[in-house]
C-alpha cells in the first residue's frame, strides 16, 4: 500500500502523508521538538505556550517518531 512502510500493520491513511507534512501546524511541531527534546522550548518559545495543543501536537509526533524508530531498528533478520 502506498504511504505505508513494509510490515505496518495499522489502519491505511485516510489523508496523503505529502499534504500531511506540509500543514502548518506539523511544519511547527516538529521545528519545535526539538528543542522540546532538550528542554529549552520555553526558552525558544519565549515562555510557555499559549496552548496545551501545541505539547499534545509534539508529544503526538514525539511518539509517531519513536515508534518508527523501534520499527527501524528492529532485527529484520
Amino acid at each position: 500500500m502506498p504511504w505505508t512502510h513494509e510490515g505496518y500493520k495499522g489502519p491505511p491513511p485516510t489523508v496523503c502523508p505529502g499534504y500531511t507534512c506540509k500543514l502548518p501546524e506539523v511544519i511547527e511541531a516538529a521545528r519545535l521538538r526539538v528543542h522540546w527534546s532538550k528542554g529549552i522550548l520555553d526558552a525558544v518559545l519565549g515562555g510557555e505556550p499559549a496552548s496545551d495543543i501545541l505539547i499534545d501536537e509534539i508529544e503526538i509526533l514525539d511518539d509517531a517518531v519513536s515508534h518508527l524508530e523501534r520499527w527501524l531498528f528492529r532485527d529484520k533478520s
